[in-house]
């Protein structure tokens, strides 16, 4: 197995073809790549941090590392390519990220007279249990929930610690028991050490981790 990261895949197609030509890698070595950004060159539209699996020139899977979609639409297109309606590489998918009231995995661009909320959003243990069922009910193959801030969120600091502890662990302890994976999206420190104490399987980005991390 040999794993690429940090690799930026842009809008030219020939790149991919010569670093994954038939031939590049044998038949049966299975090949990870972190893309940084991934561009469809059929409709244009960028993606990031997504990861591709490749064994000799078929591409077997392509996972979102920042996982996370509302209304399910990641679980509607996976099972629309399994169903064979459209073709497509092997997709494990978490359904709509959790987050609190206000915070990054929430909807909080409008005022208030437009009540909108996202479709993770879970206050306190056991509404954050209640949200972990939800998803894997309609079809989540794990669970993403946001640890801290991030970008293109408005009120919160991009590296500030959302959900406590208890909170995290019951989310984690939830979904261990349904056998899904929890991936937290993470930037700071704090966010970070709280997640990993709690027990989640990945944490996604750490950009604002301390260069000396203290447990």
């Amino acid at each position: 197995m040999r794993l690429f990261s940090n690799l930026h895949i842009k809008s030219s197609a020939i790149l991919f073809i010569s670093l994954f030509s038939p031939g590049s890698f044998s038949a049966d070595e299975l090949v990870y790549i972190r893309a940084g950004t991934l561009i469809d060159v059929q409709s244009g539209v960028m993606h990031h941090d997504q990861v591709i699996s490749i064994r000799g020139d078929r591409i077997e899977s392509v996972d979102d590392a920042s996982v996370g979609a509302s209304g399910f639409s990641d679980v509607a297109l996976r099972d629309a390519i399994n169903a064979g309606e459209i073709e497509g590489p092997r997709l494990r998918v978490s359904g709509p990220s959790l987050g609190i009231t206000g915070g990054h995995c929430d909807n909080n661009l409008l005022p208030v007279e437009y009540d909108v909320r996202s479709d993770g959003v879970a206050d306190g243990p056991w509404a954050v249990r209640t949200k972990v069922r939800e998803n894997i009910k309609y079809g989540a193959d794990l669970i993403k929930f946001c640890a801290t801030g991030g970008v293109l969120s408005k009120g919160d600091s991009v590296g500030g610690p959302q959900y406590t502890f208890e909170e995290v662990k019951a989310l984690v302890d939830e979904a261990h028991m349904h056998d899904r994976k929890v991936a937290a999206h993470a930037h700071g420190a704090v966010g970070i050490k709280t997640a990993i104490r709690a027990g989640v399987d990945s944490i996604e980005h750490a950009s604002l981790i301390a260069s000396r991390f203290k447990g």
